[in-house]
């Protein structure tokens, strides 16, 4: 559900130097096939790749637009093992399998229609570098025009935090929408019906973002429980 908290950086920047590219990029990008692309509803489904194969070791976690026509999990498991200098015959199969399946996996539901107000709670633990930010918001999944992507950019705005916070926000409020339209026929009755736009003093505590800094013994250990909520969120989901 949640980003991962560093992902495996790109070779070639890393190095500063120029790399022929070894698989070659025969995707269909005319302009008939762009068109049709670009008239496609985006319905993005949080991915988050996590593996570690004869030493080499892949983190990372992005959306991916489950209507894209010009591009395939295949196609892209060769250009990212590509840029971060991944041995393709190991890599390229299990990313394909794990794209694929996750996006088997993701509901196809993104609005509870017929309904006024369906809230949930989601919680935000993100840590990028030695930043850590926490937070909880409540989420109406009846409404369509809520949109995890501006929502983690304004966010990111009013808290000062870099670029890479949004992509992981956005992240996490997707892995999270995902879970609650899975298990929606088990959620218990829905908040009530809110008649303040502003919550009370006493519930600013509980409510309101908090950012650390952390040490990179205290860093390593967030993220260690972080996965492990992770997992067994999806050993609920799976049963």
């Amino acid at each position: 559900m949640d980003a991962v908290p560093v992902s495996t950086p790109v070779g070639i920047c890393l190095k500063n130097r120029k790399k022929t590219r070894t698989f070659p990029m025969l995707l269909d990008h005319s302009d008939e096939k762009l068109k049709k692309n670009s008239e496609a509803y985006d319905s993005l489904v949080p991915i988050r790749l996590d593996m570690e194969i004869e030493g080499h070791k892949l983190r990372d976690s992005f959306t991916w637009n489950k209507n894209e026509s010009c591009l395939t999990p295949s196609e892209f498991a060769k250009i990212l093992c590509d840029d971060l200098e991944l041995p393709g015959h190991h890599f390229i199969v299990p990313i394909t399998q794990s794209i694929e399946s996750q996006l088997e996996d993701h509901p196809k539901t993104q609005v509870i229609e017929g309904s006024a107000d369906q809230r949930v709670t989601l919680k935000l633990n993100i840590h990028v570098g030695n930043i850590s930010l926490n937070d909880q918001i409540e989420w109406d999944l009846s409404e369509p025009e809520n949109s995890p992507e501006k929502f983690a950019e304004c966010l990111c705005k009013d808290l000062g935090l870099g670029g890479e916070f949004i992509t992981a926000i956005a992240y996490s409020i997707r892995g999270q929408l995902s879970w609650h339209y899975k298990t929606l026929h088990f959620m218990e009755a829905p908040p009530p019906t809110i008649k303040q736009p502003l919550r009370a003093t006493d519930g600013m505590e509980t409510w309101c973002p908090s950012i650390e800094t952390l040490t990179s013994e205290e860093m390593e250990k967030k993220i260690k429980d972080q996965d492990r909520i992770t997992r067994r969120r999806r050993r609920q989901i799976q049963y």
